[in-house]
């Protein structure tokens, strides 16, 4: 999903990229430059700005995740400027109109109404699907346990409600002007630069767009690139690193045909509440076991060995945890008619009732994995579980642990039958960095 998110991401990094060299060398750029690419979604000309992103985004990718930090706080910097300036110029440019309402020729009403809501507020979910999964990624780099709560839980509900709503007003301001719904406010900046080729405006598109580029660079490393590389590093860590697996992320993600999903608006939110519904169930047994069933509790060192006896091989060779399987996959199965049916397949009828599960896609998969492992849990308890009733004993187990000298400690629990090591949370840090 991070090798899809990253092209998917690349390709709307494209659109301001063709906006900055119309910019320079003319608004009829796309015109002049012959399209020889052979699909009705895509050009020469928007593949070869595609590929530009691709590029200047790579050596990104070679900075240690660590020091990539400094990016996002030009990011933070430039982005509100641009984001805010687009959307006074937008309300000038419309007069200071808007147009309310769909700005479709759709307008549900009663149970059609509701659904819709729930289905877009579903596409919203799914969008955060993977950074839900990922997030550990970043937060294991806290100077304290506490130090990703707050970032989150302000930043997320408050800053993405506030980009969303500059999105629509945006939008709403264009259809006021031009009497249509672009679902990109970036064409509605495009359409600044078709209808008035001037100095000041190719200025400032150039301008807005040049920082739009760079958010979409900051957002495609923090919530992609990385998140690829970190995993590739758990599967095969003699092999890879964070920064092979996130070129291995830039490299296939040329594979993927963006322009494609990105088509219509209907493909993207399809694409993604597909997804969703793995993820989700991902979700729903990660948060049963570390907050039910661990309350909080890892032995760190038991994590890097694979020796009998250690709790995260759960008692066979291979180190897979059944219960945690069967509670992923029984988040999945209810979604899957749901899914045949969005994705049209010939010769399947799925039924209004499997359909609106499927509208609920996150919500089911999540509290069904959820309480599908929590329950074998319960009757098959995983071993270094901290209490013998996750349903009854109360507790919560996280504990600081000094690792100053973790590796010392580590090769000389090795030594020992038991593994013995130090108790230790996921939060937690030494001299900034991290062993997990």
């Amino acid at each position: 999903m991070a090798i899809v998110w990253y092209s998917v991401q690349s390709w709307l990094g494209s659109e301001p990229v063709s906006l900055m060299l119309r910019s320079i060398f003319g608004k009829d750029l796309p015109s002049r430059i012959p399209n020889h690419f052979g699909s009705e979604n895509a050009t020469t000309y928007t593949f070869m700005c595609f590929f530009i992103f691709w590029v200047v985004e790579f050596p990104f990718l070679l900075i240690q995740p660590h020091k990539v930090r400094h990016l996002f706080t030009v990011k933070a910097v430039l982005v509100p400027f641009a984001s805010f300036g687009f959307l006074i110029w937008s309300v000038r440019k419309a007069h200071g109109k808007i147009s309310l309402g769909s700005l479709t020729d759709f307008h549900p009403t009663g149970t059609a109404f509701s659904w819709a809501f729930l289905r877009s507020l579903m596409g919203c979910m799914a969008n955060f699907s993977t950074m839900v999964i990922n997030s550990p990624d970043f937060a294991r780099f806290s100077k304290t346990k506490h130090s990703a709560l707050w970032s989150q839980l302000v930043c997320i509900p408050f800053m993405f409600s506030v980009t969303c709503l500059i999105g629509i007003l945006v939008t709403a301001a264009g259809y006021e002007m031009y009497g249509v719904n672009y679902w990109s406010p970036v064409q509605v900046l495009e359409q600044f630069l078709v209808t008035s080729y001037t100095k000041g405006t190719r200025a400032g598109v150039f301008l807005i767009s040049f920082v739009f580029a760079i958010a979409q660079l900051g957002t495609n490393i923090s919530a992609n690139s990385l998140s690829c590389g970190t995993d590739m590093t758990a599967v095969l860590p003699k092999y890879i690193n964070i920064r092979r697996g996130s070129i291995f992320c830039a490299c296939l993600a040329l594979c993927i045909c963006p322009w494609n999903l990105m088509a219509t608006s209907s493909k993207f939110t399809m694409a993604l509440s597909a997804y969703a519904i793995f993820l989700s169930s991902i979700a729903g047994v990660v948060c049963g076991d570390y907050f039910v069933v661990r309350r909080g509790y890892i032995k760190l060192i038991h994590i890097y060995s694979n020796r009998k006896g250690s709790f995260y091989m759960y008692g066979n060779r291979y180190g897979i945890n059944w219960r945690a399987l069967v509670g992923y996959l029984c988040g999945v199965a209810p979604n899957l008619p749901g899914f045949i049916g969005d994705v049209g397949a010939p010769k399947i009828t799925v039924s209004e009732g499997a359909m609106r599960v499927y509208y609920l896609s996150y919500w089911v998969g999540y509290f069904i994995s959820f309480s599908v492992y929590i329950t074998l849990c319960y009757f098959f308890p995983v071993p270094g579980q901290p209490v013998k009733n996750i349903l009854k004993d109360k507790g919560w187990y996280q504990r600081w642990a000094n690792v100053e000298n973790f590796e010392e400690d580590w090769k000389e629990s090795l030594k020992q039958d038991d593994l013995t090591g130090d108790e230790i949370n996921v939060y937690e840090y030494s001299r900034g960095k991290t062993f997990f």
